[in-house]
């Protein structure tokens, strides 16, 4: 028989100082006190009595896990059950929600191995899935419980280990009735069983499919989903490198324009062509804006800053004309020329940026796309997550994936890479969940060759270093050894 055991724990005075404030709960602190010595004592009933006794209006999660101690103690299972799934509904205390996620678990294994409700008739297929899915549920329940590893681990990995095994054999006997179930010897019946059969054996496939099976599935899908991932930071890591030596090289083209008309803009004043001169300015502002764009990788903006360059050139191009081209001096001429060239220049790295703007708008896209097709798996994954702590690593991968994304539509992409890379941490965080629970759940010496029931003949055996803090607990074992390594 396997050491599997509840818990209960104990409220004194001291331990809910809300209650200590409030004189009008003093007398459901009594209650409470008593109820507790007489579960301790095991007069059940009793305590269950004074439990149900206490004000409705008290919802506290502790009285409601007291109560379900009590009704397993008296073989109400049921009802038991009930009350643990009300306590974690309402529970934040992380080892409170471990305690009744153990009990839990045994409910629903009681319930899975308990004898058929009408011995003398034997049971369909339908009521032996039924078994696989209480298995199925009290699997999970004892995994959260390790998770938070208030209860003692070897307990749930036995119970583990008898839920399996049971599991293993229940399957066999759906398996066995299938085969035996009649014949049609209907012609019409016969053309339909091939199409009913793989039905059927689809339906039969998902029902008795155990928790191991869905979380080795959940497994797999999270290394693809990592891999990806990884994929899609490298490629974005690889845009992010190519556009920064883009805009570098267009900045540092756009710098030496502006230099350009800087030197034109100082030769139209020393040839008193003061109204060019304060077009070129212009022009030269516009310029060292777009260059400014052009670093903060904005392209769109830094070609209408370019545009508006090339347009205060063209006025004092206008401005640099002569009213007769033969008073022109050679001087005049050159400046003129050299505003053409530079107009020109500036037009060629206008196109230029727009293009390249255009390019890279097409890239970011496109990794834009992946990133959410990713997110949105990752998002669905975590919500497939039975343990907590995995569906919180998830939730916040999912949450930095999609600022990767934000940041990819923005051109942002070295901070998209940096949000890729944390969600690559909440997956790999979640991922060693997954190899601390195969840790835990690695069976010990005394590996069970076939499943037992519960055995509820235990004794209360109080911790007495456990008394020393603020929530107490009992510890219900079939010995009477005090376990000392809290």
């Amino acid at each position: 028989m396997f050491l599997n055991r509840i818990m209960i724990l104990i409220i004194f005075t001291f331990a809910l100082p809300l209650w200590a404030q409030d004189k009008t709960t003093f007398p459901a602190k009594q209650t409470v006190a008593k109820a507790n010595q007489l579960y301790k004592d095991g007069q059940y009933q009793q305590a269950l009595d004074l439990y149900q006794s206490i004000d409705s209006e008290i919802t506290e999660p502790v009285i409601a896990y007291n109560q379900a101690n009590a009704q397993y103690q008296l073989g109400k299972i049921d009802e038991a059950a009930e009350l643990y799934h009300e306590v974690l509904a309402i529970a934040k205390d992380q080892n409170l929600r471990s305690l009744a996620q153990y009990n839990l678990g045994n409910c629903l294994l009681n319930q899975a191995l308990a004898p058929p409700k009408d011995p003398g008739e034997p049971e369909t297929i339908d009521d032996l899935k039924n078994r696989v899915g209480l298995l199925d549920d009290s699997v999970a329940n004892y995994r959260l419980a390790m998770t938070n590893s208030i209860t003692d681990t070897e307990d749930a990995k036995n119970n583990i280990a008898v839920a399996r095994g049971a599991m293993k054999q229940i399957v066999e006997q759906i398996k066995e009735k299938q085969k035996q179930q009649p014949q049609s010897s209907d012609k019409d019946s016969s053309d339909q069983k091939p199409s009913d059969e793989k039905s059927q054996q689809s339906d039969n496939s998902e029902q008795s499919q155990s928790s191991e099976d869905k979380e080795q599935q959940n497994k797999e899908q999270l290394d693809k989903l990592k891999q990806d991932q990884q994929d899609l930071q490298q490629q974005t890591q690889q845009a992010q490198d190519k556009q920064k030596s883009q805009q570098e090289q267009l900045a540092d083209a756009q710098q030496q324009l502006k230099d350009f008309t800087d030197y034109l803009q100082q030769e139209s004043q020393k040839q008193q062509q003061t109204d060019a001169a304060e077009n070129l300015k212009q022009a030269s502002q516009h310029q060292q804006q777009a260059k400014d764009n052009i670093e903060k990788n904005d392209n769109g903006q830094a070609a209408k800053d370019q545009q508006k360059a090339i347009e205060q050139m063209q006025q004092a191009m206008d401005k640099m004309k002569p009213d007769n081209a033969n008073q022109q001096t050679a001087d005049q001429k050159q400046l003129q020329d050299y505003s053409e060239q530079l107009k020109k220049a500036q037009q060629q790295l206008k196109d230029a940026t727009e293009q390249l703007n255009q390019q890279q708008q097409q890239e970011q896209q496109k990794l834009e796309e992946k990133q959410g097709e990713l997110q949105k798996q990752t998002e669905d994954l975590g919500k497939k997550m039975d343990n907590p702590q995995q569906a919180e690593q998830m939730k916040q991968a999912s949450e930095n994936q999609q600022k990767a994304q934000q940041n990819m539509k923005n051109g942002k992409m070295e901070k998209a890479v940096d949000d890729q890379q944390q969600a690559l941490d909440n997956m790999t965080r979640a991922q060693e969940i997954y190899q601390e629970q195969e840790k835990q759940e690695q069976p010990g010496d005394q590996q069970p060759q076939q499943f037992q029931q519960i055995d509820d003949t235990a004794e209360d055996v109080l911790d007495k270093e456990k008394v020393r803090q603020q929530q107490k607990q009992i510890l219900i074992r079939r010995s009477n050894t005090v376990k000392k390594d809290w």
